[in-house]
């Protein structure tokens, strides 16, 4: 399938000669990243955004802590298909002391989008034999956690989160016969922020972003520091239904009422916001990255999908993002094959066919509670406009995507 424009996305397919076809990947020892401190240094489309967009690059350098460039890329072992290395022992206060120890990264991400069947991919996920998740969907790192302290004590704080994943990626072991070094662990772990997609708190004060009218470096620049060979999943929706969801969702957090109607306001003042930052910033791009023009209770720019993709596959090799549309995991009789272009992704075996049958036949997680149902379904005129507003970025998305085009619903 092809991506059109600047890149060639690949979706891999699920023939392969034999079992232990799955286990075999291009696990070669990646480079170590030298300490960064003081350099400026990017990938060839971060630069060409901070040229188009940034001013006197390093005269404001406002929070060299949150340099992520300054933290250096361990090795990692080639008998581990997830990047795993040797490190020192991790107290219970997160500082470190002698001794080594077996540290992991995430192999993978679902770096977006909320409200679009992420929960209930997770859930699914977690029941893969070759996939261990041993902790908590959403750590929050990228977007909010790597700004709550120095980068290099951040980063302490996520590996100590795979440490229970960790263990169980040391003990699976693949067959002799499968074309590696014995023992060779042939296990992944992964985690879903899926709010990494879009959300940059304080993107203005990251090293980098200094003098820059919208983001230079992303989120997608964090991940790829840390491991250039990370698998980015990004799972999408109809933009107009996830809104609603969204705004339902978060009422359960925010305690606001919620109804057809004040829905309606809210879109119409959020509508109203988007469109007076394009005409201040004369950039979508930057209004997307703004979180201070819209509450809550509508996030429009959550929907600007292409936006977002097209940042992640500016960094990361177009081989190593997928997209996948939320409606194709709802249930027969495309959940099989979808899930089949995961596994496939992720070079990981698929589910047995009796997997398939325990899995599948499970109902959804994370839906709307018997209160929620009875709000009722958003106002046909909201939906109208709605589907006005977002048919531009539609647009943008199947151009990109060419097998997603939500103007076509």
């Amino acid at each position: 399938m092809k991506y059109r424009g600047k890149v060639t996305v690949l979706l891999t397919t699920l023939v392969l000669a034999t079992v232990c076809l799955w286990y075999i990947n291009d696990n070669g020892e990646q480079n170590v990243a030298i300490n960064t401190s003081g350099v400026r240094f990017f990938t060839a489309a971060t630069l060409a955004k901070s040229k188009s967009f940034c001013t006197d690059l390093g005269t404001n350098y406002l929070k060299p802590e949150w340099d992520f460039r300054r933290y250096e890329r361990p090795k990692f072992l080639t008998n581990y298909k997830n990047p795993c290395y040797l490190g020192r022992r991790m107290t219970n206060n997160e500082s470190l002391v002698e001794g080594r120890a077996l540290h992991c990264l995430p192999y993978f991400i679902v770096a977006g989008f909320p409200k679009s069947g992420t929960t209930d991919l997770w859930a699914r996920l977690f029941n893969h034999a070759e996939i261990h998740i041993k902790h908590g969907k959403e750590p929050r790192f990228f977007n909010i956690g790597r700004f709550t302290a120095p980068f290099e004590r951040v980063m302490v704080q996520y590996i100590r989160m795979f440490a229970r994943s960790t263990i169980e990626l040391q003990t699976l072991v693949a067959p002799l016969d499968c074309g590696h070094e014995f023992p060779y662990h042939h296990g992944i772990t992964g985690e879903a922020t899926v709010d990494a997609s879009f959300d940059i708190k304080d993107w203005r004060q990251v090293p980098g972003n200094e003098n820059c009218s919208e983001p230079a470096f992303t989120n997608a620049d964090v991940a790829y520091h840390l491991n250039p060979n990370m698998k980015i999943i990004f799972v999408v929706r109809n933009p107009v239904d996830r809104a609603y969801s969204d705004y339902i969702y978060e009422a359960r957090f925010l305690r606001y009422p919620t109804n057809p109607q004040l829905f309606h306001a809210a879109v119409i003042d959020a509508m109203r916001n988007h469109t007076d930052c394009w005409r201040h910033h004369h950039s979508v791009r930057a209004c997307a990255y703004n979180n201070t023009i819209e509450s809550m209770k509508v996030r429009l720019r959550v929907g600007m999908y292409h936006i977002f993709i097209q940042d992640w596959i500016d960094v990361f090799s177009s081989d190593n993002i997928l997209v996948i549309k939320a409606e194709d995991t709802m249930g027969p009789p495309k959940i099989a094959d979808v899930y089949n272009r995961i596994f496939s992704f992720l070079s990981v075996r698929p589910f047995t066919r009796m997997e398939e049958m325990e899995v599948f036949q499970r109902g959804p997680v994370n839906v709307r509670s018997k209160h929620e149902r009875n709000i009722g379904e958003m106002l046909p005129e909201t939906r109208k406009m709605l589907e006005s507003f977002y048919r531009p970025f539609n647009e943008a998305l199947r151009k990109l995507i060419p097998e997603i085009d939500y103007n076509a619903i």
